[in-house]
């Protein structure tokens, strides 16, 4: 079996990662897979920074849209969906990549990691999530440290909702999450974009504002009057129980910009964290530049991987 090339774009959010797939895509006949865990969802485009129509249409994406909110949808889905896209895009002729967004997605793929599908339980969440609201998040991240050390290691413990993921998990599959069940019959070249801390600050912060003046409280409302509410899921990414706060509590517009600014910027700054520990990512400046470069980079090794048959 020929082993297929796999591109992956990663980066702290903000960045502008899907931009520089989208411009790789259309060198290159390339189909993008969104490894992102909210863009899968309908009526969530202008929070998530789903891509525009006009770029929908350019390049064929993959993940994108596909869901209501109110739908179940994690890692294990991901990686089933994504694999079966990726065999078909290079069926096709083309060049699969993949641009993320959630990070753990981009690594359970790559490291073919054995992720079962587990529907939730309600009750044990409840009892977790009791519990890191009484004693703190570390409280059950301790718990995933005893039980699964590997899997701790690739979980931000303040991320409550993935921590409480994984210990569910656990309890209905012993054996370690993020362990590989062999080799994956792709090679995956990988880079990722960076920049000063000021400067993505000022990114995050002006996309931010794009947002709201695209209409993102709007899009909320809407969401709202179709019955999903803050305790989905699909809604956990930052700005959306904020905005509803704000729609159904009257809070300060500007507060809540401020607010989802700060925590935008936090979550940045632990995106580098988990990315930091992967010795397979090539890093780039986030700059025309850094693009040119990462471009030629991805152009060597996918004719080096072609040369290879």
């Amino acid at each position: 079996m020929s082993i297929i090339p796999l591109v992956c774009v990663l980066g702290p959010t903000g960045i502008g990662k899907s931009q520089f797939a989208l411009e790789f895509a259309q060198l290159n006949s390339g189909e993008i897979i969104s490894a992102d865990s909210r863009q899968i969802y309908k009526g969530l485009n202008i929070g998530t920074a789903t891509p525009n129509e006009n770029e929908l249409k350019s390049v064929p994406h993959h993940l994108i849209n596909s869901l209501d909110p109110d739908k179940e949808y994690g890692l294990a889905h991901f990686l089933e969906i994504a694999k079966t896209r990726i065999h078909e895009i290079q069926n096709r002729g083309n060049l699969p990549i993949v641009v993320g967004g959630t990070s753990q997605y981009v690594f359970a793929l790559i490291n073919n990691w054995n992720v079962p599908k587990i529907a939730p339980d309600k009750e044990f969440r409840k009892q977790l999530e009791a519990k890191a609201h009484t004693h703190g998040s570390l409280s059950i991240y301790e718990d995933l440290v005893a039980q699964d050390p590997e899997m701790a290691e690739a979980i931000d413990y303040r991320n409550v909702r993935r921590v409480i993921r994984a210990l569910e998990i656990k309890k209905y599959q012993p054996e370690s999450v993020n362990k590989s069940v062999g080799n994956n019959n792709f090679q995956a070249y990988s880079v990722a974009f960076t920049t000063s801390r000021d400067d993505l600050y000022k990114l995050i912060d002006h996309r931010i504002d794009k947002m709201i003046s695209d209409g993102w409280v709007k899009e909320v409302q809407k969401l709202i009057d179709k019955g999903y509410d803050a305790t989905l899921p699909s809604m956990s990414s930052i700005g959306y129980a904020e905005i509803i706060e704000h729609l159904t509590s009257g809070s300060k517009l500007e507060d809540v910009i401020k607010k989802i600014k700060t925590k935008t910027h936090k979550l940045a700054r632990n995106q580098y964290v988990w990315l930091r520990k992967a010795d397979w990512i090539v890093w780039f400046e986030s700059s025309n530049n850094g693009h040119n470069q990462a471009h030629q980079y991805l152009n060597d090794q996918l004719k080096l991987h072609a040369s290879k048959g």
